[in-house]
């Protein structure tokens, strides 16, 4: 699962279906159900997403290239909400028919992988 609870970033993966983001912890990379509670209960409201880790964040320089996708207006701005947090990483939304396909492929990948 992620959680989406700033409006700026929500309001931009919903408009542009994907959005670039920092977190504080590290996530598997994967299909991930996308929480909100920006409209109150219930907080997944069927959304899926895939969530791609990008980089590590020593220094904001990168972020600069990237804040247009972030659905904020400056580095300061998308700090301000991400606080210290160091890991960036791509989320896109994913349609049920797409959900599935991924799912079956990587259990395809898996299988490859055992034998």
């Amino acid at each position: 699962m992620i959680w989406f609870n700033v409006k700026q970033a929500y309001d931009y993966l919903m408009k542009n279906k994907y959005v670039v983001t920092l977190r504080p912890k590290l996530k598997r990379e994967g299909i991930h159900q996308l929480f909100t509670s920006l409209f109150g209960k219930p907080y997944f409201r069927g959304t899926m997403v895939y969530v791609q880790p990008l980089a590590y964040v020593y220094d904001d320089h990168l972020l600069y290239y990237l804040v247009e996708h972030s659905g904020f207006n400056t580095v300061e701005e998308w700090r301000k909400h991400a606080e210290n947090s160091k890991y960036l990483y791509y989320v896109t939304i994913i349609n049920e028919g797409t959900h599935i396909k991924l799912k079956q492929q990587i259990k395809e990948g898996e299988k490859k992988i055992e034998t």
